[in-house]
């Protein structure tokens, strides 16, 4: 389960504080911008897909797990600013 999925969508977020899936924010051809972004665990924070654009001013994370294989930002044919 993806917690915030947003698809061809111009999307302004404050504050989000996914919890602990993996994929916690997918952008497919979205416009996204986020003012304050806390994530914790191994998964992927922030997929950005099919010139999906993806702004994040502020952002925490806590990882507990270093050799997680997934990526923390995962960025295909897209424009991203953190």
């Amino acid at each position: 389960m993806i917690p915030y999925e947003f698809h061809g969508q111009n999307v302004v977020a404050w504050n989000l504080n996914p919890e602990r899936a993996d994929v916690e924010v997918l952008n497919d051809n979205s416009q996204f911008l986020c003012f304050g972004f806390k994530v914790e665990g191994p998964g992927t924070a922030i997929k950005t897909i099919n010139n999906g654009k993806t702004e994040v001013f502020v952002f925490s994370c806590g990882i507990g797990d270093i050799t997680a294989e997934n990526p923390l930002f995962e960025n295909k044919n897209s424009s991203v600013m953190l």
